[in-house]
């Protein structure tokens, strides 16, 4: 079964200013960056329940992206 994802506006404007920075750094990285990012989105969209807890109340996970300093948090 496969969930649906929201994603924030908020999220949204940071994984523009994330692409456009590493863009910045060396072209094609900002691609590499996206498709990380669309990796993690596919596997949490699959098995959410998979990553752990990252407060003690149990109701906010994390999933990190793979390669660059980013976490989706959920």
């Amino acid at each position: 079964m496969s969930y649906q994802l929201k994603i924030s506006a908020n999220a949204y404007r940071e994984t523009d200013d994330a692409y456009e920075y590493y863009e910045q750094q060396s072209t094609g990285l900002g691609e590499r960056f996206l498709k990380s990012l669309e990796d993690a989105y596919l596997k949490l969209s699959q098995t959410p329940q998979f990553y752990g807890y990252i407060r003690h109340d149990k109701n906010i996970r994390d999933i990190k992206i793979e390669t660059f300093p980013f976490v989706i948090i959920f």
